[in-house]
């Protein structure tokens, strides 16, 4: 069934008469659509898949895959309830509670051993046998961290020390490793300013390596378009090290370590 907003202001919204209350009701007809397919609150996000030679896993071998998907569903999925849970905790979908969901499996999906863990970096490299590749999973790391952040109050907050200790010794793994050297870099730099933000120790040098060569490899108003599409992970940035303009310059597309990036 196509989704049709029951509010609708043209008043407010001369061109499509969506408000607030419309979006609200957007994002909770698409969470409810992903919650349809979640039979048990111990199950993960994950979609049915219409096709297999594109979309991961591509093999029963590569368990890292599994795990890339778990956590793309669970990352992107939380895109759409952090600011639902932020306005409405007591949200209910298809008979679960959707900040308690969210709750367990974030830091499921971080504990080590756990059967929804989506794997810590230094557990990928040996999966993989490869310590010198970049994961899908660094790119969730940062819509995890902006979502912890919309619905602070209502998730992060509620952890026991002991849990967000496990939360940012995940988050640490991925914000120091290997990235590619692109828009990729915001993402160790988002986890790196939520760790800083929230009071743990970051790698200052590394932050320096991630930050000047993404600045260098675009002019900033570009930078600043890109940011304020995900407009928390802007602040948090902003916040921590500010935005300045640079000249652009190419930047070569493949894996890299940010402990060996080059500060120009």
């Amino acid at each position: 069934m196509a989704f049709v907003p029951k509010t609708l202001d043209y008043t407010v919204s001369p061109y499509t008469g969506l408000t607030r209350q419309s979006w609200i009701e957007a994002g909770t007809y698409l969470l409810e659509g992903v919650f349809q397919n979640i039979a048990h609150f111990e199950d993960p996000v994950v979609m049915p898949r219409k096709e297999t030679k594109v979309t991961y896993p591509h093999s029963a071998d590569a368990v890292w895959e599994f795990k890339a998907e778990y956590f793309e569903g669970l990352a992107r999925s939380f895109f759409i309830a952090a600011p639902l849970i932020h306005d409405n905790p007591d949200l209910n979908l298809c008979g679960y509670s959707i900040r308690d969901y969210y709750k367990s499996h974030v830091l499921r999906a971080c504990t080590k051993g756990d059967p929804v863990s989506v794997g810590r970096y230094e557990e990928l490299q040996e999966m993989a046998g490869d310590y010198n590749r970049a994961f899908q999973q660094t790119v969730e790391t940062c819509a995890l961290v902006i979502c912890l952040w919309v619905c602070k109050e209502e998730i992060w907050d509620t952890y026991t020390k002991e849990e967000k200790d496990v939360i940012a010794e995940f988050l640490r793994g991925y914000a120091d490793g290997n990235t590619v050297p692109q828009n990729w870099r915001l993402f160790n730099m988002l986890d790196m300013a939520f760790l800083d933000m929230e009071g743990y120790e970051i790698d200052e040098e590394i932050m320096h390596r991630a930050f000047l060569p993404t600045m260098q490899a675009m002019d900033g108003t570009e930078m600043v378009i890109r940011l304020t599409t995900i407009p928390v992970g802007h602040l948090m940035f902003m916040h921590q090290y500010g935005i300045c303009g640079m000249a652009m310059r190419s930047s070569r597309i493949s894996q890299q370590s940010l402990r060996s990036t080059p500060i120009n």
